[in-house]
């Protein structure tokens, strides 16, 4: 891709429904499963990418020389649909789908490793969406949530170190200008940021265990 100025996806694929199939008929029939699907999937590429099963039910595909950064998406809907195509197991009808997480290179400007992890990441939001679907990588998303995961470990060990700060803020009548009673705020004196207001980190952690221990310590 450096060399041609080209891009390459990563397709990280995972079989739904395979387990129940292997646990109901037999791992004979689930390893006829697996071989039926690599030939679909192997069917379902171009003679330029490459398809290794990586362990269990789980595939990757390295789609390679796309012109577009969008070439890849008619490649990876041909193995959703291949996928979906009912299995005769005698007089039974065994169907499975699939599930695939998708990164781009050089969107995603990562050495191999991490760009199997990405499309795992991807792969993972496809099946929390509903399974049989493709998901692509988004970089932005990530270093959201990176960030985030950054902030909710500096602000535990914030607490630790007793850098929160509780503010009151008068409630005042106006018409009277009588003190009705106080607004309690926390602020966090953070190590390099300096004096934090709520709005730059309650957001962050609303939705995980530290806001119990920040509501603990207010």
């Amino acid at each position: 891709a450096r060399r041609h100025g080209t891009s390459v996806a990563v397709a990280y694929l995972d079989l739904d429904g395979f387990k129940p199939i292997n646990d109901r008929c037999g791992h004979d029939v689930g390893d006829e499963v697996l071989r039926l699907a690599a030939m679909r999937l192997r069917g379902a590429l171009r003679e330029t990418d490459t398809l290794a099963r990586i362990g269990g039910d789980e595939f990757v595909a390295v789609i390679t020389d796309l012109e577009q950064p969008d070439d890849w998406r008619p490649v990876v809907e041909r193995m959703l649909s291949v996928i979906r195509a009912p299995i005769r197991h005698g007089d039974d009808t065994l169907q499975v789908t699939a599930s695939i997480g998708v990164t781009l290179y050089p969107e995603d400007d990562n050495e191999p490793e991490v760009l199997l992890r990405h499309a795992d990441l991807a792969l993972y939001q496809a099946k929390q969406s509903g399974k049989n679907r493709y998901c692509c990588f988004d970089a932005r998303i990530d270093r959201e949530q990176h960030e985030r995961r950054s902030l909710i470990q500096a602000l535990s060990e914030g607490i630790e170190r007793g850098e929160l700060r509780l503010y009151l803020q008068p409630r005042v009548e106006l018409a009277s200008g009588r003190v009705e009673g106080a607004e309690a705020l926390v602020r966090w004196q953070h190590p390099s940021r300096g004096l934090l207001s709520p709005g730059a980190f309650i957001p962050s952690v609303e939705n995980d265990d530290s806001i119990v221990r920040l509501g603990i310590w207010m």
